[in-house]
């Protein structure tokens, strides 16, 4: 009896592996003839957001802080800020 279980299980780990092996097979190649992927030629790069610096200067010994944005070219905040 106990032959016989161990080639059931053995027999099921291998049909397992087999179909396991294969879907993934299957899985890959869809992606890759399904969604080509772009050339790098034909895109070009547009930022959603726009991009925030923080500016610190020392005045009369105190350490003050302002947002720049790199993006757009203008000051975040209408003054310097106190730390």
């Amino acid at each position: 009896m106990f032959k016989r279980l161990n080639k059931t299980i053995c027999i099921v780990a291998f049909a397992f592996t087999i179909c396991m092996q294969t879907t993934a097979h299957a899985a890959v190649g869809s992606i890759i003839i399904d969604n080509p992927s772009p050339t790098l030629k034909n895109q070009e790069i547009t930022p959603y957001a726009d991009v925030i610096v923080l500016k610190t200067r020392l005045l009369d010994g105190k350490i003050q802080y302002r947002h720049w944005n790199e993006t757009r070219g203008y000051w975040v905040e209408p003054d310097w800020v106190d730390l």
